[in-house]
This record gives C-alpha cells, structure tokens and sequence, in this order.
C-alpha cells in the first residue's frame, strides 16, 4: 500500500505527464514538493478536492474514510485468522 506522500508524489508526476511539463521533482515538507527545472524552482502544494464539499463537511469523504477503517478493519481480522490457523498446524 502506498504511504500519504507517495500518493501526493504520483499525483504531482501524473499531472506534470499530462500538461507536458519536465520537472525533477523533489520532496520537502512545506510546501510537499520542490519542482526544479526550466531554470525555475517552484514550491508544490498537494491538497485533495471533493466537489460535493459544503459546510457540513463532504459525503464523499466521510464514505472514503469508512471504506478504508473498514478495510483496516477486515485485513487485520484476516491476518489473525491465519496466525490462528497457522499456529494450529
């Protein structure tokens, strides 16, 4: 599974493949990423978008969030019921 930073650095290098941009992109805290080349130097920023966002927060994040407890959830319960079955042998 990829971490945080490694979905934020696929980003930033999917959409400087799609607008034709070569930048050599280098990672930093703030701001995420340092993109170097042109002969420019320019400070990247990644942050999500949810379009149904309103003042209550968005439904399409709030059912990510479950999706992924959930699947947490279901990983750690099937890694125990191999131990289980594996230190039955």
């Amino acid at each position: 599974m990829l971490t945080a930073k490694e979905i934020e650095r696929l980003a930033v290098k999917k959409y400087l493949q799609a607008s034709n941009q070569s930048y050599e992109i280098e990672d930093f805290e703030s701001p995420d990423f340092i993109l170097r080349g042109e002969g420019k130097k320019i400070g990247c920023e990644v942050t999500e978008f949810y379009p149904d966002y309103s003042a209550k927060g968005s439904d399409l994040r709030q059912r990510e969030r479950y999706l992924n407890n959930f699947h947490q959830k279901l990983k750690k319960n099937c890694l125990n019921i191999i131990l289980k079955v594996i230190l039955s042998i």
